[in-house]
């Protein structure tokens, strides 16, 4: 509990945003750990926020670190809650938080289950495909084939 609430405090640093970055690395490490009941409760809904984060090397890291939390959660809540969550990393203003979840984007795929499949993703392939930054088309071509 200690850990998880300091972690938690750590998302909330208003004033430093590496302290933010750190957090949502370390959110990401406790997932497994947790389990789903307070990955749904804590992990993913601090991952949520994280996004929106005004640094955008917040939302980078955010970015990078969206798998484990994804896996652990479940279908119901990765579609519903991180999904939409996620959409808005693909979309973000940055280029650079847009390329890191491209190169996540293998990792997301993985933890959608098989009778899921990868439809609910599609869309934001095409969207990562179709970006205005060559780094970041360049990247999701690269997952392209683990995607499909």
């Amino acid at each position: 509990d200690q850990v998880l609430m300091t972690v938690i405090a750590l998302s909330h640093s208003n004033e430093d945003e590496d302290a933010r970055s750190t957090a949502v690395q370390l959110l990401n490490g406790l997932a497994e750990t947790l389990g789903k009941d307070l990955c749904r409760q804590f992990l993913g809904v601090e991952l949520i926020a994280l996004c929106e984060d005004p640094s955008f090397r917040v939302r980078k890291a955010t970015a990078m670190n969206f798998v484990e939390v994804a896996r652990v959660v479940g279908d119901d809540f990765l579609l519903k809650r991180l999904l939409p969550a996620y959409k808005g990393l693909v979309e973000d203003g940055h280029w650079e938080v847009r390329k890191a979840a491209a190169e996540s984007l293998v990792g997301l795929a993985s933890a959608l289950q098989a009778e899921v499949g990868q439809k609910p993703i599609l869309p934001l392939v095409h969207t990562m495909l179709s970006d205005r930054s060559a780094g970041v088309r360049h990247a999701a071509k690269q997952r392209l084939g683990y995607v499909l």
